[in-house]
């Protein structure tokens, strides 16, 4: 197993093509949702090389990751605890 990559140098060259694996990690994901996505015809762009390799390019994935909504959701409220028997003022 290669070492990995260094994204700060990633973002800073972003026309450079990489592999699924440092896709996966650029988008905090899994190599087989990335391969999913693809299958669905979701994701990022990619390039086909040879019929088999595919190549991601550090542009469209950062691009990618911006036009996606952000996924956050509001705090929930925190769970109220029931109180036990001796905390419940008994009439």
């Amino acid at each position: 197993m290669g070492k990995a990559p260094d994204l700060a140098r990633l973002y800073a060259t972003p026309w450079v093509y990489v592999d699924e694996t440092v896709c996966a990690m650029i988008q905090g994901r899994t190599v087989r949702a990335i391969q999913r996505d693809r299958r669905d015809g979701i994701g990022a762009p990619y390039k086909r090389v040879n019929g088999k390799c595919v190549r991601y390019k550090v542009a469209d994935i950062l691009q990618f990751l911006e036009s996606q909504p952000s996924g956050r959701t509001p705090p929930l409220p925190e769970p109220r605890q029931e109180k036990s028997a001796r905390q419940r003022k008994l009439p």
